[in-house]
């Protein structure tokens, strides 16, 4: 489990930062703004820690949707093994 955990989270960073790149816009800047100064006010500090905390949230929601997914493949592949039904468990709780 330890080894499949350690591929699927660079892959699902990976997809999100291509994601995330992928909607940068260069040379989006308003006339007149100074491209050394982006951030000029307190709302656009807000914003962006808005923004960080929406992508840690659904970062969060994905890995836990593909752990959920882990223990449910756990349950169907145990065969009616106690100690195999008891992990799983263990993996749906933490």
């Amino acid at each position: 489990m330890k080894k499949i955990a350690l591929y699927i989270l660079p892959i699902t960073l990976g997809i999100f930062l291509t994601g995330f790149l992928a909607q940068a816009a260069i040379g989006s800047l308003p006339s007149g703004s100074n491209p050394d100064v982006p951030i000029t006010t307190v709302d656009q500090i807000w914003t962006i820690v808005a923004k960080v905390v929406r992508w840690i949230y659904w970062i969060f929601f994905m890995v836990a949707i593909v752990f959920v997914i882990f223990a449910a493949f756990s349950y169907l592949t145990a065969g009616g093994d106690p100690a195999k039904v008891k992990k799983a468990n263990n993996q749906l709780i933490y």
